[in-house]
């Protein structure tokens, strides 16, 4: 899911047919690679990941993630550490 799909799930919230993404049990951890924007982060955490960090070289990338996490676009991701860095260094 995308961010932007998930954005707009969350505003049509209450809507027929349309339901909240819930939080599930974090039964598992990962590093996030090549996150960009965060779309595959966001689907992984909502099927129940908890993400150690995410590390991402593109500053804009970067900016929507951290942007992202202070908005806390679904419950915990304001916990997300966003580490903009190569994984080459």
């Amino acid at each position: 899911m995308s961010l932007c799909a998930c954005v707009c799930v969350l505003k049509m919230e209450g809507r027929a047919g349309v339901r909240k993404p819930r939080a599930v049990p974090r039964s598992c951890k990962s590093l996030g690679l090549f996150p960009g924007a965060g779309g595959l982060a966001l689907g992984t955490y909502l099927a129940g990941f908890e993400h150690v960090a995410l590390v991402e070289w593109n500053e804009g990338a970067c900016r929507t993630l951290r942007e992202n996490a202070t908005a806390n676009v679904l419950p915990g991701v304001d916990r997300w550490k966003v580490l903009q860095d190569d994984v080459r260094d």
